[in-house]
């Protein structure tokens, strides 16, 4: 199957689970492994192919952004707490997912995982939907930071390939008592710096990774360079000891006729042994 047409497939799966309360990663580790491709081997696309979805977002809000922004030139109130409030929800998912990046990716790749976590996410909606009672905190600057840290806390466990990020949020926000429309907002607001964070990090680790293989390569280079350098230095010494052993030998004969070829022969042996150390 092209690689173009593996790509368009995707970008729809994500397209379209990315804002429902399903996960949009796990569905996309699920499609990849049903094209019959090595979903670890795309685990950075899976990633990084979110950022679009995120740029629907800013297209979608960009009234409200654009508001918030001259509200600070303004020195709003209301515009630098919606501010406060989108950067500490991010910060715990910001410091996790820089510590555990490694955990995480290997992960990305475990269809098992995601099966699970796509099961236990269904039921825990299920659960908190008819146990969960709201509380009139409307708007994302209204929030107060202890609500912010606690679903910022919650959006970790997006972290588990499976897990919804937008369903994990937007059921943590209306289990500590946010309004619902307040808590699919805030989950939108939030996954901005959370997917550009999580795109930025995945391609410099990639750009990293990458440079350490090129490395390896050149060292690889340089060792097999120096390896045949030995190589060729051990076959001339022996040319060199073989030679002389033949000539040692014709000299003996010749010596033994009579003619004197002893000294020859050490002197040839002499310059033998010399030539392999030269080599």
């Amino acid at each position: 199957m092209p690689i173009l047409l593996i790509a368009i497939i995707l970008g729809i799966v994500e397209g379209v689970t990315e804002f429902l309360p399903v996960s949009s990663t796990g569905h996309l580790i699920l499609a990849t492994e049903l094209l019959g491709f090595d979903a670890e081997k795309w685990a950075a696309f899976n990633v990084i192919i979110q950022l679009g979805a995120i740029l629907a977002i800013v297209v979608l809000y960009w009234r409200t952004f654009w508001a918030v922004l001259e509200g600070m030139f303004r020195r709003n109130a209301m515009s630098w707490r919606f501010v406060r409030n989108v950067l500490i929800g991010f910060m715990p998912s910001a410091i996790l997912g820089f510590l555990l990046i490694n955990k995480i990716e290997l992960l990305l790749g475990n269809s098992y995982v995601v099966a699970v976590a796509l099961i236990l996410g269904g039921i825990a909606i299920l659960v908190i939907e008819r146990m969960v009672k709201e509380t009139p905190i409307v708007g994302v600057a209204e929030m107060p930071l202890k609500t912010v840290v606690g679903v910022g806390l919650i959006q970790c466990l997006a972290m588990i390939p499976g897990v919804s990020r937008s369903g994990a949020t937007i059921m943590g926000g209306l289990s500590l008592g946010v309004e619902r429309r307040t808590a699919a907002e805030f989950s939108f607001f939030l996954a901005i710096p959370t997917m550009v964070g999580a795109t930025t990090l995945e391609l410099v680790k990639r750009h990293a990774d990458g440079r350490c293989e090129r490395g390896r390569l050149r060292c690889g280079r340089r060792r097999f360079h120096r390896q045949l350098h030995r190589r060729n230095r051990r076959r001339e010494g022996l040319r060199s000891l073989h030679f002389a052993a033949r000539l040692r030998a014709i000299c003996l004969v010749s010596h033994r006729r009579g003619h004197g070829g002893a000294r020859l022969a050490d002197d040839a042996l002499s310059l033998s042994a010399c030539c392999s150390v030269l080599h």
